[in-house]
Protein backbone atom coordinates (compact mmCIF):
# COMPACT_ATOMS: atom_id res chain seq x y z
CA UNK A 1 0.00 0.00 0.00
CA UNK A 2 1.32 3.76 -0.84
CA UNK A 3 0.70 6.32 1.93
CA UNK A 4 1.47 9.87 0.04
CA UNK A 5 2.85 12.50 2.04
CA UNK A 6 -0.28 15.23 2.88
CA UNK A 7 -0.44 18.27 4.68
CA UNK A 8 -3.13 19.85 6.56
CA UNK A 9 -6.41 21.21 5.57
CA UNK A 10 -4.89 25.01 5.91
CA UNK A 11 -1.80 24.60 3.69
CA UNK A 12 -1.50 24.06 -0.07
CA UNK A 13 -1.47 20.29 -0.90
CA UNK A 14 0.84 21.24 -3.72
CA UNK A 15 4.44 20.47 -2.13
CA UNK A 16 8.25 20.08 -2.94
CA UNK A 17 8.04 16.66 -0.79
CA UNK A 18 5.79 15.36 -4.05
CA UNK A 19 6.98 17.79 -6.80
CA UNK A 20 9.99 16.76 -9.10
CA UNK A 21 9.78 13.51 -8.16
CA UNK A 22 8.27 11.89 -11.22
CA UNK A 23 11.15 10.01 -12.63
CA UNK A 24 12.40 6.62 -11.62
CA UNK A 25 15.90 7.12 -10.92
CA UNK A 26 16.72 5.22 -7.66
CA UNK A 27 19.78 7.33 -6.88
CA UNK A 28 18.29 10.55 -7.88
CA UNK A 29 15.33 9.44 -5.24
CA UNK A 30 17.58 9.01 -2.43
CA UNK A 31 19.57 12.30 -2.86
CA UNK A 32 16.23 14.35 -2.83
CA UNK A 33 15.25 11.76 0.56
CA UNK A 34 18.74 12.65 2.25
CA UNK A 35 18.16 16.54 1.56
CA UNK A 36 14.34 16.30 2.40
CA UNK A 37 15.63 14.76 6.01
CA UNK A 38 18.09 17.24 6.43
CA UNK A 39 16.92 20.89 5.97
CA UNK A 40 19.04 21.99 8.54
CA UNK A 41 22.69 21.00 7.08
CA UNK A 42 24.69 22.72 4.09
CA UNK A 43 24.83 19.77 2.20
CA UNK A 44 27.84 19.49 -0.28
CA UNK A 45 27.21 18.19 -4.20
CA UNK A 46 30.04 15.28 -3.02
CA UNK A 47 28.17 14.40 0.13
CA UNK A 48 25.25 13.72 -2.05
CA UNK A 49 26.76 12.00 -4.56
CA UNK A 50 27.94 9.73 -2.21
CA UNK A 51 24.47 8.76 -1.32
CA UNK A 52 23.66 8.72 -4.88
CA UNK A 53 26.25 5.93 -5.37
CA UNK A 54 27.44 8.62 -8.28
CA UNK A 55 30.44 10.62 -9.41
CA UNK A 56 29.82 14.32 -8.74
CA UNK A 57 30.01 15.85 -12.23
CA UNK A 58 27.34 12.44 -13.48
CA UNK A 59 25.58 13.08 -10.43
CA UNK A 60 24.85 16.69 -11.04
CA UNK A 61 23.76 15.64 -14.87
CA UNK A 62 21.76 12.89 -13.78
CA UNK A 63 19.72 15.27 -10.98
CA UNK A 64 18.89 18.21 -13.23
CA UNK A 65 17.73 15.72 -16.28
CA UNK A 66 15.51 13.85 -13.78
CA UNK A 67 14.06 16.94 -11.84
CA UNK A 68 14.03 19.85 -13.92
CA UNK A 69 16.47 21.54 -10.68
CA UNK A 70 20.33 21.28 -9.77
CA UNK A 71 20.63 19.99 -6.36
CA UNK A 72 21.44 23.48 -4.81
CA UNK A 73 17.80 24.82 -6.48
CA UNK A 74 15.95 21.55 -4.63
CA UNK A 75 17.56 22.18 -1.66
CA UNK A 76 16.59 25.63 -1.13
CA UNK A 77 13.09 24.95 -2.17
CA UNK A 78 12.73 22.51 0.75
CA UNK A 79 14.34 24.46 2.83
CA UNK A 80 11.69 27.45 2.17
CA UNK A 81 9.16 24.83 2.19
CA UNK A 82 10.19 23.70 5.77
CA UNK A 83 10.31 27.48 6.63
CA UNK A 84 7.13 27.83 5.40
CA UNK A 85 5.59 24.91 7.46
CA UNK A 86 7.10 26.09 10.47
CA UNK A 87 5.29 29.43 10.42
CA UNK A 88 2.01 27.88 10.90
CA UNK A 89 2.97 27.16 14.74
CA UNK A 90 2.43 30.45 16.43
CA UNK A 91 5.28 28.85 18.93
CA UNK A 92 8.22 29.48 16.88
CA UNK A 93 9.93 32.38 16.28
CA UNK A 94 11.43 33.25 13.13
CA UNK A 95 14.84 32.84 14.90
CA UNK A 96 14.41 29.32 15.63
CA UNK A 97 12.78 28.73 12.26
CA UNK A 98 15.68 29.84 10.66
CA UNK A 99 17.78 28.00 12.54
CA UNK A 100 15.95 24.74 11.38
CA UNK A 101 15.95 25.42 8.20
CA UNK A 102 19.35 25.72 7.53
CA UNK A 103 19.29 29.97 7.06
CA UNK A 104 22.35 32.26 8.35
CA UNK A 105 20.04 34.37 9.04
CA UNK A 106 16.44 35.27 9.84
CA UNK A 107 16.25 37.75 7.39
CA UNK A 108 16.31 34.43 5.28
CA UNK A 109 12.84 33.00 6.03
CA UNK A 110 10.07 35.06 4.14
CA UNK A 111 6.55 36.03 5.37
CA UNK A 112 3.50 37.10 3.54
CA UNK A 113 3.59 40.91 2.28
CA UNK A 114 0.92 42.68 3.78
CA UNK A 115 -1.05 45.54 2.47
CA UNK A 116 -3.35 48.16 4.07
CA UNK A 117 -5.37 50.07 1.79
CA UNK A 118 -7.42 53.23 2.62
CA UNK A 119 -9.29 54.94 -0.52
CA UNK A 120 -11.99 57.57 -0.48
CA UNK A 121 -13.42 59.13 -3.76
CA UNK A 122 -16.11 61.77 -4.85
CA UNK A 123 -18.36 61.37 -8.19
CA UNK A 124 -19.26 64.50 -9.93
CA UNK A 125 -22.76 64.18 -12.69
CA UNK A 126 -24.21 67.46 -12.39
CA UNK A 127 -27.33 67.66 -14.18
CA UNK A 128 -26.74 71.38 -15.53
CA UNK A 129 -24.14 69.30 -18.06
CA UNK A 130 -25.53 66.51 -19.38
CA UNK A 131 -22.90 63.98 -20.78
CA UNK A 132 -20.68 65.71 -18.36
CA UNK A 133 -18.58 63.70 -15.23
CA UNK A 134 -15.82 64.18 -12.65
CA UNK A 135 -14.11 61.41 -10.29
CA UNK A 136 -11.99 62.71 -7.26
CA UNK A 137 -10.00 59.73 -5.71
CA UNK A 138 -7.85 59.69 -2.38
CA UNK A 139 -5.56 56.76 -1.97
CA UNK A 140 -3.44 55.28 0.51
CA UNK A 141 -1.54 52.46 0.28
CA UNK A 142 1.01 50.70 3.24
CA UNK A 143 2.89 47.82 3.00
CA UNK A 144 4.51 45.81 4.85
CA UNK A 145 7.02 42.82 4.60
CA UNK A 146 7.78 44.31 1.01
CA UNK A 147 9.19 41.19 -0.64
CA UNK A 148 12.76 42.13 -2.22
CA UNK A 149 16.24 41.94 -2.27
CA UNK A 150 18.67 43.74 0.86
CA UNK A 151 21.41 44.02 -2.66
CA UNK A 152 25.13 43.68 -2.52
CA UNK A 153 25.68 46.97 -1.78
CA UNK A 154 23.75 47.12 1.37
CA UNK A 155 24.86 43.80 2.30
CA UNK A 156 28.93 44.72 1.97
CA UNK A 157 28.15 48.20 3.59
CA UNK A 158 26.02 46.83 6.66
CA UNK A 159 29.33 44.07 7.38
CA UNK A 160 31.71 46.44 6.47
CA UNK A 161 30.51 50.19 7.20
CA UNK A 162 33.86 51.69 7.17
CA UNK A 163 33.87 51.28 3.19
CA UNK A 164 30.52 53.58 3.01
CA UNK A 165 32.80 56.19 5.58
CA UNK A 166 30.40 55.45 8.51
CA UNK A 167 31.97 54.76 12.03
CA UNK A 168 29.01 52.51 13.23
CA UNK A 169 28.87 48.99 14.61
CA UNK A 170 29.26 46.02 12.08
CA UNK A 171 25.92 44.37 11.39
CA UNK A 172 26.60 40.56 12.26
CA UNK A 173 23.45 39.37 10.24
CA UNK A 174 24.57 40.97 7.04
CA UNK A 175 28.31 39.29 7.48
CA UNK A 176 26.68 35.83 7.55
CA UNK A 177 25.47 36.50 4.33
CA UNK A 178 29.19 36.87 2.99
CA UNK A 179 31.62 33.67 2.19
CA UNK A 180 35.21 33.86 1.87
CA UNK A 181 37.88 31.71 0.17
CA UNK A 182 39.20 29.47 3.14
CA UNK A 183 42.71 29.89 1.50
CA UNK A 184 42.89 33.49 -0.21
CA UNK A 185 40.30 35.36 2.71
CA UNK A 186 38.91 37.01 -0.37
CA UNK A 187 34.95 37.46 -1.11
CA UNK A 188 34.01 34.27 -2.95
CA UNK A 189 29.86 34.73 -2.89
CA UNK A 190 27.12 37.18 -1.22
CA UNK A 191 24.21 35.58 -0.14
CA UNK A 192 21.16 37.85 -1.23
CA UNK A 193 18.45 35.81 -0.73
CA UNK A 194 15.02 37.56 -1.46
CA UNK A 195 13.50 38.25 1.81
CA UNK A 196 11.07 40.97 3.62
CA UNK A 197 13.26 43.81 3.03
CA UNK A 198 11.06 46.93 4.68
CA UNK A 199 8.01 48.59 3.78
CA UNK A 200 6.33 51.19 1.15
CA UNK A 201 3.95 53.47 2.30
CA UNK A 202 2.52 55.93 -1.05
CA UNK A 203 -0.54 58.05 -1.40
CA UNK A 204 -1.75 60.57 -3.80
CA UNK A 205 -4.82 61.86 -5.93
CA UNK A 206 -6.57 60.57 -9.17
CA UNK A 207 -8.85 62.68 -11.31
CA UNK A 208 -11.04 61.82 -14.08
CA UNK A 209 -13.21 63.98 -16.32
CA UNK A 210 -15.67 63.01 -19.12
CA UNK A 211 -17.63 64.87 -21.09
CA UNK A 212 -19.46 63.96 -24.53
CA UNK A 213 -21.13 66.97 -26.81
CA UNK A 214 -23.25 65.87 -29.78
CA UNK A 215 -23.59 67.87 -32.38
CA UNK A 216 -25.36 67.65 -35.75
CA UNK A 217 -22.33 67.32 -37.47
CA UNK A 218 -21.00 63.96 -34.83
CA UNK A 219 -20.38 63.39 -31.37
CA UNK A 220 -17.10 64.77 -30.01
CA UNK A 221 -15.33 63.19 -26.55
CA UNK A 222 -13.08 65.31 -24.35
CA UNK A 223 -11.23 63.03 -21.52
CA UNK A 224 -8.85 63.72 -18.84
CA UNK A 225 -6.78 60.87 -16.51
CA UNK A 226 -4.14 61.99 -14.14
CA UNK A 227 -2.74 61.10 -10.86
CA UNK A 228 -0.67 63.64 -8.16
CA UNK A 229 1.72 61.55 -6.26
CA UNK A 230 1.87 62.77 -2.48
CA UNK A 231 4.49 60.95 -1.34
CA UNK A 232 6.40 57.22 -2.02
CA UNK A 233 8.36 56.10 0.84
CA UNK A 234 10.33 52.91 0.68
CA UNK A 235 11.95 51.61 3.80
CA UNK A 236 15.28 49.95 2.95
CA UNK A 237 16.05 46.31 4.03
CA UNK A 238 19.14 48.60 5.98
CA UNK A 239 16.76 50.43 7.69
CA UNK A 240 17.05 53.28 5.44
CA UNK A 241 14.23 55.68 4.13
CA UNK A 242 14.36 56.78 0.49
CA UNK A 243 11.27 59.45 0.01
CA UNK A 244 10.80 59.30 -3.90
CA UNK A 245 7.82 61.22 -4.98
CA UNK A 246 9.49 64.49 -6.97
CA UNK A 247 12.88 62.83 -7.86
CA UNK A 248 14.72 59.80 -9.00
CA UNK A 249 15.55 58.11 -6.47
CA UNK A 250 13.85 54.56 -6.97
CA UNK A 251 15.76 54.78 -10.24
CA UNK A 252 19.03 55.20 -9.08
CA UNK A 253 20.58 51.82 -9.48
CA UNK A 254 17.34 49.85 -8.71
CA UNK A 255 14.80 48.40 -11.33
CA UNK A 256 14.03 50.44 -14.38
CA UNK A 257 10.90 52.11 -14.91
CA UNK A 258 10.73 53.43 -11.90
CA UNK A 259 9.31 57.24 -12.33
CA UNK A 260 7.76 58.82 -9.73
CA UNK A 261 7.23 62.02 -10.81
CA UNK A 262 4.95 64.09 -8.58
CA UNK A 263 2.27 65.18 -11.99
CA UNK A 264 0.98 62.82 -14.40
CA UNK A 265 -1.87 62.55 -16.81
CA UNK A 266 -3.35 61.53 -19.79
CA UNK A 267 -5.57 63.82 -22.03
CA UNK A 268 -7.33 63.76 -25.16
CA UNK A 269 -10.01 64.03 -28.00
CA UNK A 270 -12.43 62.12 -29.45
CA UNK A 271 -14.75 62.19 -32.82
CA UNK A 272 -17.28 59.89 -33.71
CA UNK A 273 -19.54 59.57 -36.80
CA UNK A 274 -21.68 56.57 -37.73
CA UNK A 275 -18.40 53.84 -38.68
CA UNK A 276 -16.32 56.38 -38.34
CA UNK A 277 -13.64 57.15 -35.34
CA UNK A 278 -10.58 59.50 -34.76
CA UNK A 279 -8.96 61.02 -32.05
CA UNK A 280 -5.85 62.44 -30.34
CA UNK A 281 -3.93 61.47 -27.11
CA UNK A 282 -1.51 63.50 -25.62
CA UNK A 283 0.45 61.60 -22.49
CA UNK A 284 2.63 64.12 -19.80
CA UNK A 285 5.08 62.71 -17.35
CA UNK A 286 5.68 65.47 -15.22
CA UNK A 287 9.51 66.78 -13.99
CA UNK A 288 11.41 65.14 -10.88
CA UNK A 289 15.04 65.71 -9.74
CA UNK A 290 17.78 63.22 -9.56
CA UNK A 291 20.92 63.48 -7.47
CA UNK A 292 24.46 62.32 -7.93
CA UNK A 293 24.85 58.89 -7.47
CA UNK A 294 26.30 56.54 -4.75
CA UNK A 295 25.19 54.56 -1.93
CA UNK A 296 22.69 55.62 0.64
CA UNK A 297 22.83 57.47 2.67
CA UNK A 298 26.06 59.29 1.61
CA UNK A 299 28.46 59.06 4.25
CA UNK A 300 28.73 62.95 6.32
CA UNK A 301 31.80 64.71 4.96
CA UNK A 302 32.14 63.29 1.77
CA UNK A 303 31.44 64.73 -1.48
CA UNK A 304 28.92 62.08 -2.82
CA UNK A 305 25.97 63.65 -3.01
CA UNK A 306 24.27 60.53 -2.89
CA UNK A 307 20.45 60.15 -2.92
CA UNK A 308 18.17 63.25 -3.33
CA UNK A 309 16.69 61.42 -0.08
CA UNK A 310 19.96 61.76 1.85
CA UNK A 311 19.72 65.53 1.68
CA UNK A 312 23.53 65.80 2.24
CA UNK A 313 25.25 69.15 3.19
CA UNK A 314 28.76 69.84 0.96
CA UNK A 315 31.42 70.80 4.12
CA UNK A 316 33.12 73.67 1.95
CA UNK A 317 29.77 75.51 1.82
CA UNK A 318 27.47 74.32 4.22
CA UNK A 319 24.55 74.06 1.85
CA UNK A 320 23.03 70.52 0.01
CA UNK A 321 24.72 69.99 -2.97
CA UNK A 322 22.87 70.53 -6.40
CA UNK A 323 20.28 68.51 -8.23
CA UNK A 324 19.34 68.28 -11.46
CA UNK A 325 15.92 68.70 -13.04
CA UNK A 326 14.74 66.16 -15.69
CA UNK A 327 12.50 68.20 -17.70
CA UNK A 328 9.01 67.18 -18.41
CA UNK A 329 7.66 65.77 -21.51
CA UNK A 330 4.69 65.50 -23.34
CA UNK A 331 4.08 63.07 -26.14
CA UNK A 332 0.71 62.96 -28.78
CA UNK A 333 -0.76 60.44 -30.78
CA UNK A 334 -3.51 60.30 -33.36
CA UNK A 335 -5.62 57.14 -34.31
CA UNK A 336 -8.69 56.63 -36.78
CA UNK A 337 -11.19 54.24 -37.68
CA UNK A 338 -13.81 53.23 -40.00
CA UNK A 339 -15.90 50.25 -39.49
CA UNK A 340 -17.24 48.67 -42.51
CA UNK A 341 -20.63 46.20 -42.07
CA UNK A 342 -21.42 43.35 -44.51
CA UNK A 343 -23.65 40.36 -44.73
CA UNK A 344 -20.08 38.49 -44.44
CA UNK A 345 -19.41 40.22 -40.74
CA UNK A 346 -17.70 43.42 -39.78
CA UNK A 347 -14.19 44.82 -40.75
CA UNK A 348 -12.49 47.38 -38.64
CA UNK A 349 -9.90 49.58 -40.70
CA UNK A 350 -7.55 51.36 -38.50
CA UNK A 351 -4.26 53.72 -38.60
CA UNK A 352 -2.58 55.68 -36.32
CA UNK A 353 0.77 57.22 -35.12
CA UNK A 354 2.61 57.23 -31.99
CA UNK A 355 4.40 60.10 -30.51
CA UNK A 356 3.61 62.26 -33.41
CA UNK A 357 6.28 64.99 -33.13
CA UNK A 358 9.45 62.10 -32.44
CA UNK A 359 9.73 63.84 -29.06
CA UNK A 360 13.06 62.00 -27.14
CA UNK A 361 12.98 61.06 -24.14
CA UNK A 362 14.62 63.81 -21.18
CA UNK A 363 18.02 63.33 -20.56
CA UNK A 364 17.87 61.16 -16.91
CA UNK A 365 22.26 60.45 -15.60
CA UNK A 366 21.21 58.45 -13.03
CA UNK A 367 20.01 56.31 -15.01
CA UNK A 368 21.34 52.61 -14.90
CA UNK A 369 20.97 51.00 -18.50
CA UNK A 370 21.19 54.21 -21.08
CA UNK A 371 20.99 57.89 -21.37
CA UNK A 372 17.45 58.42 -20.42
CA UNK A 373 15.33 55.95 -18.16
CA UNK A 374 13.06 52.96 -19.75
CA UNK A 375 9.91 54.65 -18.23
CA UNK A 376 10.25 56.52 -21.10
CA UNK A 377 8.99 55.98 -25.18
CA UNK A 378 12.09 55.18 -26.44
CA UNK A 379 10.24 53.94 -29.77
CA UNK A 380 9.81 57.51 -31.22
CA UNK A 381 7.82 58.15 -34.41
CA UNK A 382 6.11 55.24 -35.68
CA UNK A 383 3.27 55.07 -37.85
CA UNK A 384 0.77 51.70 -37.41
CA UNK A 385 -2.22 50.54 -39.50
CA UNK A 386 -4.70 47.53 -38.60
CA UNK A 387 -7.46 45.65 -40.42
CA UNK A 388 -9.70 43.40 -38.22
CA UNK A 389 -12.72 41.27 -39.21
CA UNK A 390 -15.25 39.69 -37.08
CA UNK A 391 -17.51 37.20 -38.95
Amino acid sequence: MVVYLRRSGQQDQRSVYLDHRAHLDPGVHRAQDYIIEHPDSRITTDELAHVAAMSPRNFTRVFRQATGLSPKQFASKVKVQVARDLLDDPRRTIESIAGNCGFKSARQVLQPEKAKIFTAGVVLEPSQLRGFSATVDYYHIQITNDLGFLTTAVILGGCYPAITGSTGPQNLDYCNLITRSPITGGITNVNDFETNVGRVITSGVDLAVRYGLPTDVGRFGFLFDSTYLVNYNLTLGSGNTIHAAGNYDLGTGAAIGNLTPKIRFNAGLNYTLAGFNAGIRGRYIGSFDECAGGSFPSPAGTTNAGFCSAHVVDPTTGKEFPHHTVSAQMTFDLFASYLLRSPFGNTILSAGMRNVFDTSPPLVYNSFLTYADPGYDFAGRFVYGRITHTF
